[in-house]
């Protein structure tokens, strides 16, 4: 029976096939190690990675579901924060760094990010927008979730072309991410800091007053520097004004890789 690619082994000096174990990544002794065998993941759930440059093989949730995504991509999400409230002066551990210490070194081997709300009790994603790892700003977007981008006050605007996944349209605009006084539609200013990621609705950094479509904006009161009380987190559209939409176990913002 001929072989198809589908069996990792060598041949002996016998000419003989010989099986070796299959990176399947269903346990941290097979993890997947590289970008095209994630792609073999048939179904979404829990597998093992370690990629180049990981010390050690994480267990990430992998989503095979990829409708008008780049060709076979597999997308590891990378953040899904907990909570729905922070205090003020809290510096919230899920929101402020990536899921483990590995993730930079996973974010080298892939070629994409994709944002995206999801219901956690089905992993269901909505809003979902990917695009190219940037060539701007790299050290930030590899080392830190977007809501710590840039400096306090100092928030990062990065060039795009983003892709929306319900009809594949694209649009190219600045992504604004980081800590900054940001109130709703991207960048209305407020009188406190917070974390917040948009996309502007223009392609130029301050063209108009609004984000755009239904880019997942994400916005979270952890960075407050003001006086002590609870917020909820915002999951609404780029384009809608600041609480529109609370996040909930049903609507949280998530950050993938591919």
């Amino acid at each position: 029976m001929p072989f198809n690619g589908s069996v990792r082994g060598t041949f002996g000096s016998q000419g003989k096939f010989i099986r070796t174990s299959i990176n399947n990544g269903l346990s941290s002794s097979s993890p997947f190690t590289n970008v095209s065998e994630i792609r073999s993941a048939s179904n979404s759930g829990l597998y093992w990675i370690r990629t180049t440059g990981m010390v050690q093989a994480r267990q990430f949730y992998v989503d095979t579901n990829n409708t008008n995504g780049p060709s076979n991509a597999k997308w590891i999400r990378i953040l899904l924060p907990s909570g729905f409230n922070y205090s003020n002066n809290v510096t919230n551990e899920d929101v402020d760094s990536w899921i483990n210490s590995d993730v930079p070194a996973l974010i080298d081997s892939m070629t994409y990010f994709m944002y995206a709300f999801i219901n956690t009790s089905n992993n269901t994603r909505t809003q979902s927008w990917y695009f190219e790892k940037p060539t701007s700003n790299v050290s930030d977007f590899r080392n830190l979730p977007p809501t710590k981008h840039g400096s306090e006050g100092s928030p990062l605007i990065t060039q795009i072309s983003a892709v929306r996944m319900q009809d594949g349209s694209s649009v190219t605009s600045y992504l604004r991410s980081g800590i900054s006084s940001f109130g709703g539609i991207c960048d209305d200013g407020r009188s406190s800091l917070w974390g917040q990621i948009c996309l502007k609705a223009g392609n130029t950094p301050n063209t108009g007053s609004g984000g755009y479509l239904d880019f997942p904006q994400y916005a979270t009161f952890s960075v407050n520097t003001t006086s002590p009380s609870d917020y909820a987190t915002d999951c609404t559209s780029s384009n809608e004004q600041y609480n529109n939409i609370k996040c909930s176990s049903s609507r949280q913002f998530a950050v993938y890789v591919a």
